[in-house]
């Protein structure tokens, strides 16, 4: 080993130690890439995940798969804060190059990489709070730190990009990738490693109104809470997890679930309320919601609406009501909870 490649070790080990004695926790986590269908795969051509540590990141190998937000793969876990992404894909759909060369809010980064979110009401692990700093966690059971950085890829070279926590997932924004015009050494690069080419692909799978218009519009938020209630004297609201179809995914408990818990948050395509009426009778109604019905509810109902589960007292059926308003829903249903405990539950 030369002086030089030792002195390079030794000054890397002292970077790496006194980046996690500074209060400084160096996030590890996943990549996802999702696409906005099936039918608009993208196959990433080179890659390059930014970070404010200067560490090597990068993407997955291979194509988009899973869902808006969601990929059903992970891959080796990568490290450092990410603040920003080069990537150069190719979009299936459309037959085109694109370049994305996305910055990420910074200040926005380094804060929320320090947070772990609140994942189980559990009598011993949680702490009442939605969130806490990755440095309270000395058992961080019930709270989860960033796990996986999410890309989204949608036609039009529109991309979106989400933090996840356990069930938790976060927007961070909306990014816009450029068509690349003379991508010569990229359909070289690309279509040299994969046995199909350009021409079957195109034959096989080109779409020509491609639009990324329905995602986009997932993104409106509205002003708005869920509430469950019940004239049931035992009623007591615990819980919500709750699905969007931007891709967002957010877990909620008492005591924030019921106080100061108006927020922006865009239309709810699966959501799962808990509650109980006694000792081992914990139950959860699960609701599934059309997306253009729900938009054009909340159009109505203006900011600060209320969607509110009422439980019949006898736990037979709920009703669904926005700002006192009857909602029809594509299906609901009513389940004894055997999976989660909560802090507030009956003893």
């Amino acid at each position: 080993m030369t002086k030089k490649l030792y002195l390079l070790i030794i000054l890397s080990i002292f970077q790496l130690v006194s980046c996690q004695t500074k209060n400084t926790y160096m996030p590890v986590y996943n990549i996802e890439i999702s696409h906005a269908d099936d039918q608009y795969t993208i196959e990433p051509v080179i890659d390059k995940i930014i970070t404010l540590e200067n560490t090597n990141a990068s993407l997955p190998y291979g194509s988009s798969s899973g869902e808006w937000g969601y990929s059903g793969k992970t891959f080796t876990e990568q490290h450092g804060t990410p603040i920003g992404a080069d990537i150069v894909y190719f979009s299936v759909a459309e037959d085109k190059f694109y370049h994305l060369k996305a910055d990420f809010p910074v200040e926005f980064m380094k804060e929320m990489t320090q947070r772990a979110y609140a994942d189980d009401d559990d009598e011993v692990k949680f702490k009442g709070k939605e969130y806490i700093s990755v440095n309270e966690k000395e058992e961080f059971d019930g709270y989860y730190e960033m796990s996986s950085l999410v890309f989204g890829f949608a036609p039009k070279g529109v991309v979106v990009v989400w933090l996840r926590y356990g069930i938790q997932q976060i927007e961070i924004g909306q990014f816009q990738a450029d068509v690349i015009q003379d991508d010569k050494q990229y359909e070289e690069k690309l279509f040299s490693r994969i046995s199909q080419s350009r021409k079957d692909i195109y034959n096989a799978m080109f779409l020509k109104d491609a639009s990324p218009d329905i995602w986009l519009n997932y993104r409106t938020k509205y002003i708005w809470q869920p509430i469950a209630t019940s004239t049931n004297k035992d009623f007591r609201f615990l819980g919500v997890t709750n699905r969007y179809y931007n891709g967002e995914r957010e877990m909620m408990f008492q005591p924030w679930l019921s106080e100061n818990n108006m927020r922006e948050r865009t239309v709810p395509k699966e959501l799962t309320f808990y509650y109980t009426f006694g000792k081992d009778q914990q139950y959860e109604g699960r609701v599934f919601f059309d997306f253009d019905k729900m938009s054009e509810s909340f159009k109505k109902a203006g900011p600060n609406a209320k969607l509110e589960f009422r439980v019949a007292p006898d736990n037979s059926d709920y009703e669904i009501f926005l700002n006192g308003q009857p909602l029809e829903v594509l299906s609901k249903r009513i389940f004894k909870n055997t999976h989660l405990t909560f802090k507030d539950s009956y003893k």
